[in-house]
């Protein structure tokens, strides 16, 4: 009687097995999981964006790149200044506090 029920479960799991694959390739060919880390999608989410957006946008990345270069921001491996915050500025970014 044992061998019975493997004669019927056995085949029922592998057609349960070919139906959700067949369903997880039909939705992943439909909308795929890997767009939006690509290029592609960087390049159709800025051509949504309208021109004052745009514009806004490298503004600020160039007033940041700006401010990176002449030393406004402080980079991670920087020592933080002694002071009153200094502990919780220290736990804050991970840094070692003299």
């Amino acid at each position: 009687m044992p061998e019975i029920v493997w004669y019927f479960i056995v085949p029922v799991l592998w057609i349960g097995a070919g139906f959700g694959t067949w369903l997880v390739v039909r939705r992943e060919l439909a909308d795929p999981s890997s767009y939006p880390r690509t290029a592609q999608c960087e390049m159709d989410r800025w051509r949504a964006m309208s021109a004052r957006a745009q514009e806004a946008h490298d503004n600020a990345v160039l007033d940041a790149a700006e401010a990176a270069q002449s030393g406004a921001v402080r980079s991670p491996g920087e020592r933080l200044p002694q002071g009153p915050g200094a502990e919780v500025m220290g736990r804050l970014y991970r840094l070692s506090v003299d």
